[in-house]
């Protein structure tokens, strides 16, 4: 806005156009001060009394110095080159007024003139410059943060996102896109994920809408706790470290946020707890099959391990299954978390009657086990994973009645499921992705990490089952993980 009376820097000079100049202007509502030199003109540019609109400068100002010397040298001053430059002269010498111009002034006025009009050119001319240097200064702040932080940020280990002036997401680096579940095709349009940083949105007007201090370099960070969703609509408990994003122009060009959530520390150790009893127990039963081996062969053979599993494929295909339920279960609460609960159902049918199924006792064990760990995982450290057993008789229903399909013979369905507890806290960190509950229901069960000489997880249950034609189908959903295993009866 261009106040009522506009501000005018007018070289003092002892000529007569200067008494001309200053008569005219003397008339008339405006505020004109008086410098020497261009350094008193620049002096005037940082005094709080509005903007310096125009550098009035007359054809002679004193020997040594005119007008049009003048403005070349202000249009190559780093203050005063955004600042309109008028030239008055007391001639309409087509030359001189050329050298005006040639020399940068904005307009040239010959003596005698109409003060409105100098004002009213001097406002416009102030605005345009002022509009001109918001816009380069905008772009400019735009262009170095897309180029010039945006892969620093993404190379980031913790999760950071970035804010715009009316606090909607423009940038999320990799590792905010991993611990939110996000898909990298988001960035395409951030502001989507406004509704994720719903609980931020007052903090963040508040500091957008702040006064920078006198040095807002120094400007202290801000801390606040608050819970972040994720695409899942799982609210992750975060500690926020909000700080102003300083425009070389000046002012606040957006706000970052570093994101650290303090459940992430409880589940990386439920983590290591969870690898160092699995580990002891490892052990344990190594010792275990070492003693086996010992007795088959009158002391350790070489390749311990390979010769146990080849002896485990000379078992019957034949396995009690309430037996290997229990002792499996009893297995796994040495290493589960003491919060999170393992518990059997039987089904009417099946309550009473000593169900056998067609698998070797030690496939079956951990083609069980490995299913029960990766349920476990989905339901954290005080969730509930549930196993029931169910007659399935082969049978198909159909309008006609029942029939019994060639290939299905009866078998025993063995329900696993997995419900998170109240915290929501995971024993493992790669669930925090929700990579799961985005895959769909009967998806294979392959595709797992790969290295080292034996397998693991879901792509180890699913090796297994295949051995025996074993159909497996889970479902997901963000707080919950079902898998059916059909096994065949003996």
């Amino acid at each position: 806005m261009i106040p009522l009376l506009p501000r005018l820097a007018l070289f003092k000079s002892d000529e007569p156009e200067f008494q001309s100049i200053a008569g005219l202007f003397g008339r008339h509502a405006s505020s004109l001060e008086l410098i020497h030199d261009l350094e008193e003109a620049a002096a005037l540019v940082d005094q709080d009394k509005g903007p310096l609109h125009a550098i009035l400068l007359p054809l002679r100002i004193r020997p040594g110095l005119t007008g049009i010397s003048a403005c070349i040298q202000a249009k190559a001053h780093p203050i005063l080159s955004s600042i309109p430059a008028l030239g008055f002269s007391p001639t309409k010498d087509r030359a001189v007024m050329e050298a005006f111009y040639g020399a940068g002034a904005d307009s040239v006025f010959v003596l005698p003139f109409e003060p409105e009009l100098v004002l009213m050119q001097a406002a416009s001319l102030s605005r345009v410059y002022q509009i001109v240097k918001e816009r380069i200064a905008q772009e400019r702040d735009s262009v170095t943060f897309s180029s010039g932080i945006a892969s620093a940020l993404d190379a980031s280990p913790e999760p950071i996102v970035i804010f715009d002036r009316q606090a909607q997401p423009a940038f999320l680096n990799a590792a905010a896109l991993r611990v939110l579940a996000l898909e990298p095709n988001v960035r395409e349009s951030p502001g989507n994920t406004s509704s994720l940083f719903a609980s931020l949105e007052e903090p963040l007007k508040g500091l957008l809408n702040a006064r920078l201090p006198s040095a807002p370099e120094e400007t202290l960070p801000f801390v606040v706790d608050s819970e972040i969703l994720t695409s899942g609509k799982r609210r992750i408990p975060m500690r926020c470290t909000l700080a102003p994003i300083l425009a070389e122009s000046g002012g606040i060009l957006g706000i970052s946020a570093h994101l650290q959530s303090s459940a992430e520390l409880d589940e990386l150790q439920q983590t290591i707890l969870f690898a160092q009893r699995s580990h002891s127990l490892s052990l344990l039963s190594s010792a275990g099959m070492l003693k086996f081996l010992e007795q088959q062969h009158g002391g350790y053979p070489v390749a311990p391990v390979q010769r146990f599993l080849t002896l485990s494929q000379k078992e019957d295909a034949r396995c009690r299954l309430s037996p290997i339920l229990t002792a499996l279960i009893e297995v796994l609460d040495s290493i589960v978390p003491p919060g999170l609960s393992i518990i059997t159902k039987m089904g009417a049918e099946t309550e009473n009657v000593d169900l056998a199924v067609a698998l070797r006792p030690s496939d079956a064990l951990q083609l069980f086990g490995h299913v029960v760990l990766h349920a476990a995982r989905a339901a954290g450290v005080d969730g509930e994973i549930t196993l029931s057993t169910q007659l399935d008789s082969g049978e198909q229903t159909t309008g006609e009645g029942a029939s019994r399909s060639p290939s299905a013979a009866p078998g025993v369905v063995l329900l696993c499921t997995a419900e998170q507890g109240p915290s929501r806290a995971l024993i493992t960190r790669d669930l925090v992705e929700e990579s799961m509950s985005r895959m769909p229901a009967g998806f294979g069960l392959k595709g797992g990490p790969k290295g080292g000489k034996l397998l693991f997880g879901l792509e180890a249950a699913q090796v297994l089952a295949d051995r025996y034609k074993v159909r497996i189908e889970f479902k997901t959903t963000a707080t919950s993980f079902k898998v059916r295993l059909r096994l065949p009866r003996c």
